[in-house]
């Protein structure tokens, strides 16, 4: 069963995991809403549904022309992320009376982790990076049927609501769980509600918090989509270099979008180090949060004028 880094913090009965995950939360963005399947192996194997079969009436007598679903077989490996962090004990033993600081050390690490995996969520790439995992914007690169592309001649266009409507209609069966933009382009699309609708649209996450929505479907302001993207002709191309900015639809599930993970976000404490006065904690996570299994779990639109207004 995969569980978010919610449920797991409902169930854990450790404080510093508890605590672990609470930063975990609040830094994660995207990250805390991905169920993460406990994995044994280095690869997980599957196979990615593209279509399904199909089902028809027939009359007495008549057959059934016979079909079957496509897939694709698709292999996700588990990656190694973490690093060390070493605390001077002169420092732990003047300055924590303010601060732990071992405590703060480790806090910090943990955030620049999250950050790191959100970044990667949207824009990673095994092919750069055989250590990383593929993000959102590698996916769509090889599922082309789930991008709308506003892109042209190597230029952004405005967002249309239009557009937000055909996006929702690419996310089956059902409807996305989440939105994912970045924070000046949210701006532009509340702009529009202010100016046409006189209203916000917001709704309530998985955490009870108020968060902004389209068509009643939570909207995350993320600071790991840039608004400088590049696109050529009319295809996204790379993170930087343009003006442009993407917008993505995801579904979740173990039949959707979920994540595989090793033992979960563990942390080590070593006390003494041999070639210096210091403590040293040290962070690792085994996982591959974007492990797909449905082609129609996640849907996106590229090329979008980052600081143009929005349309109808």
């Amino acid at each position: 069963m995969a569980l978010t880094l919610a449920e797991a913090q409902r169930r854990s009965n450790n404080k510093l995991q508890k605590g672990i995950i609470e930063i975990l939360i609040n830094e994660g963005e995207l990250l805390p809403h991905i169920p993460l399947k406990e994995f044994v192996g280095v690869t997980y194997d599957y196979l990615r549904e593209s279509t399904l079969p199909t089902v028809s009436a027939r009359a007495v007598g008549a057959t059934w022309t016979e079909d079957a679903p496509t897939s694709t077989a698709v292999t996700a490996a588990l990656k190694i992320y973490g690093g060390d962090v070493d605390t001077d004990k002169f420092l732990s033993a003047t300055l924590s009376d303010i601060n732990d600081q071992k405590a703060v050390n480790v806090a910090s690490k943990l955030k620049a982790m999250v950050r790191h995996l959100n970044d990667k969520i949207i824009y990673g790439d095994a092919d750069v990076n055989a250590d990383d995992f593929d993000g959102l914007h590698e996916f769509l690169v090889d599922n082309t049927g789930q991008v709308i592309e506003r892109g042209t001649s190597s230029a952004g266009q405005a967002m249309r609501i239009v557009d937000m409507r055909s996006l929702l209609r690419l996310i089956k069966p059902g409807r996305p769980d989440v939105i994912i933009m970045s924070k000046q382009v949210h701006d532009n699309m509340a702009a529009y509600y202010e100016n046409n609708l006189n209203m916000a649209m917001i709704t309530v996450d998985a955490f009870g918090r108020q968060v902004p929505a389209f068509d009643g479907i939570p909207i995350f302001r993320s600071d790991y989509i840039t608004d400088t993207e590049t696109v050529v002709t009319t295809t996204y191309d790379a993170k930087t270099g343009g003006a442009t900015s993407s917008i993505f639809a995801v579904r979740f599930g173990e039949d959707a979008l979920m994540g595989i993970q090793n033992g979960g976000l563990t942390v080590e404490l070593f006390d003494k180090l041999e070639t210096k006065d210091a403590s040293r904690v040290r962070i690792k996570w085994y996982l591959n949060p974007v492990v797909i299994k449905s082609t129609l779990a996640v849907a996106g639109i590229t090329g979008v004028a980052a600081s143009t207004a929005w349309t109808d």
